[in-house]
């Protein structure tokens, strides 16, 4: 039988209910105390129940929302985790995430209103040495078709788990680029580089392909530009 939640009405006529928790019996009955069944939570947008969350026999939290139009954040929110104590520095919620061996493996934090000078906003973070990865496309297979991870350190490896430099992107783009960059603004501007370093023995820019070790073109940080050439010498060094 179901649990309702109700209060009376205006006119003290009604006891209106306005939602309940009920169970939903999902496999056959047996000669056993307990069969396979699910918990179902509901509320009552203004008449009548609407199943809202539903967690199954095995554990799986399912959330539904019924809403027509999506004209803002709150209309298709489905979970809102809110925090009102401010003792953290400013107010705070957070989903912690558990491997289930007791230690806490990742985390998402939002927080505003920080008064310590630490962080606002919000933050995805693990707390061990792994790494964050984002896959696509992966069906029902876990850590399949990886699209991006961010290391323990902190360097961004899109396409390739082999991160080298802070950005790493290694990917068979097919006939496209590997990199698009364009600017929408008529004022704007390109691609900027710079490094700290002022010596030609460091570059700016080096192009190169794998056919050859030799790049084809090599900008020092010094100002020299080489064509073929990785050691320029002169502002344009063509071999």
């Amino acid at each position: 039988p179901p649990i309702f939640f109700s209060a009376k009405s205006s006119s003290n006529l009604f006891n209106a209910a306005y939602a309940s928790i009920y169970g939903v019996r999902t496999g056959s009955g047996a000669d056993t105390n307990w069969c396979k069944g699910d918990l179902v939570f509901a509320t009552s947008p203004s008449s009548g129940a609407l199943e809202r969350m539903r967690i199954d026999s095995s554990g799986v939290v399912t959330m539904t929302r019924s809403q027509s139009t999506a004209a803002s954040l709150s209309d298709i929110t489905q979970l809102k985790i809110e925090n009102t104590d401010t003792s953290f520095g400013g107010s705070a919620a957070g989903i912690q995430l558990d491997a289930g061996n007791g230690d806490v493996t990742g985390f998402i934090l939002s927080r505003a209103d920080g008064n310590d000078n630490t962080f606002e906003g919000v933050i995805i973070g693990t707390a061990t040495d792994d790494p964050i990865i984002f896959s696509t496309n992966t069906g029902t297979s876990i850590q399949t078709n990886e699209s991006m991870r961010i290391s323990s350190s902190g360097s961004v490896g899109i396409g390739t788990t082999s991160i080298n430099n802070p950005l790493t992107v290694s990917k068979d783009a097919g006939g496209s680029a590997i990199a698009y960059f364009n600017s929408l603004n008529a004022n704007g501007y390109g691609v900027a580089i710079q490094t700290a370093d002022n010596g030609n023995d460091k570059y700016v820019l080096r192009l190169a392909s794998a056919y050859s070790s030799t790049p084809i073109m090599y900008a020092s940080n010094g100002g020299n530009v080489g064509i073929n050439q990785a050691n320029p010498t002169e502002k344009l060094h063509v071999v």
